[in-house]
């Protein structure tokens, strides 16, 4: 099977501590999901769920330059349907912003 790119969204929350971001069409078998949250401040931690039963969404990279981080989180072999991930960064006073993306063939298991 070859790698293929499926979908994405995109959503600034704004000021706060996250929120909800769905994908728009259905997530196919086995895929691997993506999630891109940029945070307007440092020293913070961010965290990754979604309502489709997918297992806890690894941590894979977090940047801080100083004012600003970014977090990526991925889980691989998602289960298919309907998906609407959250995104908590707990004590944000600035701005949180999220890409979600969801790509084939590419971790077909867990």
């Amino acid at each position: 099977m070859a790698i293929a790119f499926e979908q994405s969204n995109f959503l600034n929350f704004g000021a706060g501590t996250g929120g909800t971001l769905a994908f728009t069409s259905n997530v196919k078998a086995a895929s691997l999901l993506v999630v891109v949250t940029h945070v307007g401040a440092t020293g913070r931690t961010c965290t990754v769920t979604d309502n489709n039963g997918n297992p806890a969404y690894t941590q894979a990279l977090t940047v801080d330059n100083g004012s600003r981080q970014v977090f990526i989180h991925f889980v691989p072999n998602a289960n298919v349907g309907a998906t609407t991930v959250t995104i908590s960064v707990p004590g944000v006073p600035a701005g949180v912003s999220t890409a979600i993306h969801e790509y084939s063939g590419i971790a077909t298991s867990s």
